[in-house]
């Protein structure tokens, strides 16, 4: 199944894109594509930050599953002051 992948912030730094399409075996919950997602070493030090996620524009849950040809986007904190 094929997924679209939005960067934002420090992850669209790291990916040197601001989007891509990965493909996984499905179905996935957020939870477990993350997974996938942090496992490459670009993400090495993100492992342990907190996000937010959307599906299609709507605001995701961990365990919420992501079906084929989804738009993902993984929003990191923002800090500011």
């Amino acid at each position: 199944m094929k997924i679209k992948l939005l960067y934002f912030a420090q992850l669209k730094d790291a990916a040197g894109v601001d989007e891509q399409t990965l493909e996984v075996n499905g179905p996935v919950t957020v939870r477990e594509f993350m997974k996938v997602v942090l496992n490459r070493p670009m993400f090495e030090k993100f492992k342990n930050s907190s996000f937010l996620y959307a599906i299609n524009g709507e605001f995701a849950k961990p365990e919420q599953l992501i079906e084929n040809q989804a738009t993902f986007a993984i929003l990191p904190p923002v800090a500011g002051g």
